[in-house]
């Protein structure tokens, strides 16, 4: 879709680069389904996957998460939209919840050898984040960008993009 609006653009990109990054993810754990990662390749693109995971999270969970709620939903509340941005709002504390256990995870097992059972839990905990995110983004490609883009007037705009950057 071509959006009109720098913010909603910025945001557009965004998500593009964490399905990408989600869609790795997904074919290393795909790749590992009979267990543990342990050649030193296989172990080394998980040790990788879990840092570019992690900063994955620090970014969309902390950064995007929040101007969302605090900028970007009170726009669409003020456009009378705001039911979309409670909805959203809820998924936020969901994927935060999923996330943090993951990132506990990631946490617990980058000192020791990963086993099994951690192994299953990062299969199940990654594949339900991936989930969450795909979801949520297709949520707000189709109805938070799209409307934000019909809703942000010219100045307005360029305030958000100024204001998310400086929030990066």
């Amino acid at each position: 879709m071509d959006y009109v609006r720098q913010i909603v653009k910025i945001f557009h990109d965004e998500h593009l680069a964490t399905l990408a990054i989600l869609a790795r993810f997904g074919a290393l754990l795909d790749a590992h389904r009979e267990g543990v990662p342990t050649d030193a390749a296989a172990a080394g693109d998980f040790a990788r996957m879990m840092r570019d995971i992690e900063a994955l999270i620090a970014s969309d969970l902390v950064a995007h998460f929040a101007f969302e709620e605090n900028s970007l939903f009170p726009v669409m509340e003020a456009a009378g939209y705001g039911a979309m941005g409670a909805l959203l709002a809820e998924e936020h504390v969901s994927i935060r919840v999923t996330a943090g256990q993951l990132v506990a995870l990631f946490r617990a097992v980058r000192a020791v050898e990963v086993k099994e059972a951690d192994w299953r839990d990062i299969r199940r905990l990654g594949f339900e984040f991936m989930q969450q995110m795909t979801v949520h983004i297709e949520k707000e490609e189709m109805g938070l960008l799209a409307t934000l883009d019909d809703v942000v007037e010219e100045g307005q705009d360029a305030d958000l993009a100024m204001a998310y950057s400086a929030a990066r």
